[in-house]
């Protein structure tokens, strides 16, 4: 569960830096993915609280902020 909330939490903090010093401005799909992202964090919060609980697989909500990063600097040029 730890090294699962390290990786997202750490995409999501790429994404508020970037945002941060103005590499990026803020979109709806970065918002949509950070939330996104804190729901996902919620959920293995939980798992660890609750071992009988299925992690989620993280790969779509890093998928998500990634792209959402990309998307944003394409916007930026």
């Amino acid at each position: 569960g730890y090294p699962r909330m390290s990786e997202l939490a750490h995409s999501m903090e790429s994404l508020l830096d970037s945002l941060r010093s103005g590499k990026l401005s803020v979109s709806a799909e970065i918002v949509d993915s950070l939330l996104y992202g804190l729901d996902i964090l919620k959920v293995l919060r939980d798992s660890l609280v609750s071992p009988e609980k299925s992690l989620p697989d993280i790969g779509p909500a890093v998928a998500r902020l990634e792209s959402a990063a990309e998307m944003s600097a394409s916007l930026k040029r």
